[in-house]
Formats: C-alpha cells, structure tokens, sequence
C-alpha cells in the first residue's frame, strides 16, 4: 500500500511541474489544451523571449490558477496578474513601458470592483469603485449630450433667422419680378436659396429631435440611478 502511494505521489509530482509554451497551447471553450491534442493543460505556462525561456504563471485543469506575469519585449513588467479557476481574482497590476505603475485593481468573482490608474508620469487619473466610475461616466455623457442638445437648438435658431431673413428678401424679389424689375433669373437664384434655408432648417429641427431624444434617455438612466 505504501509503495502505490509513493508511486501515485511521484507521479503527481511529475504531472504537476509539467512545461507548456504559451505558443503551443490554445482555449476551447474556456479551458486550455495543447494545440492538436485533447491534452488539457496542468502544469507551468512560459514564453520564449529569444533564447530565454521566462515563466509566466501555472494551470490546473485547464485555467489560469495563482500569480501570472505578462513581460514587455525589453524585459520590464507589463503586467501582474492573479486568477482562481480561471477567473480574475484579487489585485492585478499594469506597468508603462518606462516602468511607471499604470493601473492597479481588485478582481473578485472576475469583476473589476475598484482600481486606480495613473498617467506615464505617475499623476492619479482614477480612483474609485465601478459604481464611482459608472456613475462618473454617465455625468461626463449626460454634459456632452446637454451641450449637444444646446449647439443644435442654436443651429434651429440660426437656421430660423436665415429663413426670416431670405424669406423677406423673396417676396421682394417676387414684387420686383412682377414689376418687370428683375430678371427671372435672378429671382430664380432667390427661390433657390430659400428653398436651401427651408431644407437646412428641416434638418436643424430633426438634429434637435434626436439629441432631445437622447438627452431624455439619458436622464430616465440617471434618476434610475442610485447614485442620482
């Protein structure tokens, strides 16, 4: 009895320390195997950055498991990682290429659920969970979209006073024109432009429609909201 489990032991072991380049490997429906095999992957995952052969992190039946690094060509961090069957799962880091810390965040259950971020000269961007960052982005929209709403009521009212205005100028032309003033030719060029001003004015108008219409859904989504 105690021979078998010896036997079983090292074999185990064996299995268990067994090498895959992430070249040779490929996901299937969420879970690794060796390219043209059925072979699911249990063992260390490296890459081969010219002659030398780096670890990148481990699977267990197929998923990513524990700490996984990702390198950049020159040899600096690019990325730290860490999975539980296969799910992202507690803090991940990411690094710039001049080795400045880009990002780091908190998985859990494979969502993000809050993270920091910098620029390349290490200056806070973000800090905050992903309700903090939904909530953020939704008044960055809600800003463009009134701003929107506001540049295409501008554009109807510019659009309205042109059309006043050719307007006016028409019937004095059609006066003229009747007066034997004007040449139909030039009261052709009138019609034309007026014709223009109305076409102009109907698309303004249907601008506005559709930013109203957006501007409306997005504040139906931000009174839904418990953050508003």
């Amino acid at each position: 009895m105690k021979k078998i489990l010896v036997i079983i032991l090292f074999l185990s072991a064996g299995y268990s320390q067994k090498e895959y380049n992430i070249k040779h490997i490929v996901e299937q429906s969420g879970v690794y195997k060796k390219k043209f095999s059925d072979e699911i992957v249990n063992g260390n995952v490296f890459r081969m950055y010219d002659d030398i052969k780096v670890p990148l992190g481990k699977m267990r039946n197929g998923k990513k498991e524990g700490k996984w690094m990702e390198w950049y060509d020159n040899g600096t961090k690019k990325e730290e990682q860490n999975f539980k069957n296969g799910e992202p799962d507690g803090i991940w880091i990411w690094w710039y290429m001049n080795e400045q810390k880009e990002e780091e965040a908190t998985f859990k259950d494979g969502e993000r659920v809050r993270w920091t971020n910098w620029d390349e000269n290490g200056q806070k961007k973000w800090e905050g969970t992903l309700e903090e960052f939904e909530a953020e982005q939704l008044l960055i929209t809600l800003k463009q979209h009134l701003a929107a709403t506001e540049q295409a009521q501008s554009s109807v009212n510019s659009a309205e006073a042109s059309l006043k205005q050719v307007g006016a100028q028409k019937k004095r032309m059609e006066s003229l024109y009747k007066q034997k003033l004007i040449s139909e030719q030039e009261l052709e060029s009138i019609t034309a432009q007026h014709e223009l001003t109305v076409n102009q004015l109907r698309q303004a108008k249907a601008l506005l429609s559709s930013r109203e219409d957006e501007l409306s859904k997005l504040k139906m989504t931000a009174a839904d909201s418990e953050d508003w």
